[in-house]
C-alpha cells in the first residue's frame, strides 16, 4: 500500500459530474457542490510533461454524495 500523496488540479477544461442518489443519474455539476463525506472520483491523464512530481490535471470528476451509501 503506497502513502504518496498527489495533488489534482481542476481546470476550467474540467469535467464535473454529480450522481443523484435517488435516481442514479448524472447531473452536470461544479466545485462549489463538494461536501464534506462526498466521494470523488478522477480520470487523470499522466504526460510524462508534469511540472511538479504528483501533480496532474483531472480531465473529469465524479461526485458521489455521502446519502448514497446511507442506506
Amino acid at each position: 500500500f503506497s502513502r504518496e500523496r498527489y495533488t489534482i488540479d481542476i481546470e476550467s477544461a474540467t469535467k464535473i459530474a454529480l450522481l443523484d442518489s435517488k435516481s442514479l443519474e448524472l447531473e452536470t455539476a461544479g466545485f462549489s457542490k463538494i461536501k464534506e463525506g462526498d466521494a470523488v472520483h478522477f480520470v487523470l491523464k499522466v504526460t510524462g510533461k508534469e511540472q511538479e512530481k504528483n501533480r496532474y490535471s483531472a480531465q473529469k470528476l465524479l461526485i458521489i454524495p455521502q446519502e448514497y451509501f446511507v442506506k
